[in-house]
């Protein structure tokens, strides 16, 4: 595949700055890379918050996935401890409470 006037200039340019040259460019060409590079950019999706529907109902989906793992837990360390709903309480009160930590950090601190 041939080389574009264009592509040639890019590449004579990267040697010429990789082998430690002085490049003089031009404000168009400064532009016309800057416009490039912004093309290829990543915007991070990650920091915004859902819509309120949405919103509500991950919250409430974390903590009742919590909350059921909490009992999943209790039960289980009180079958093989032989207590009576000990490690139940305890592991429902531990992870509600970082349900809602969770919930902090992700929704809240955010916002």
């Amino acid at each position: 595949m041939p080389l574009t006037n264009s592509c040639k200039s890019r590449i004579i340019l990267g040697v010429k700055l990789a082998a430690g040259h002085k490049v003089i460019m031009h404000k168009k060409d400064s532009d016309h890379i800057q416009q490039e590079i912004d093309k290829y950019k990543v915007v991070d999706t990650s920091s915004k918050l859902p819509s309120n529907g949405s919103l509500g109902f991950n919250i409430a989906v974390e903590l009742i996935s919590f909350g059921i793992i909490g009992i999943l837990v209790g039960v289980i360390l009180d079958h093989l401890f032989g207590t009576k709903a000990v490690f139940l309480v305890i592991s429902v009160i531990l992870s509600l409470i970082a349900s809602l930590k969770l919930i902090y950090i992700k929704y809240i601190r955010k916002s």
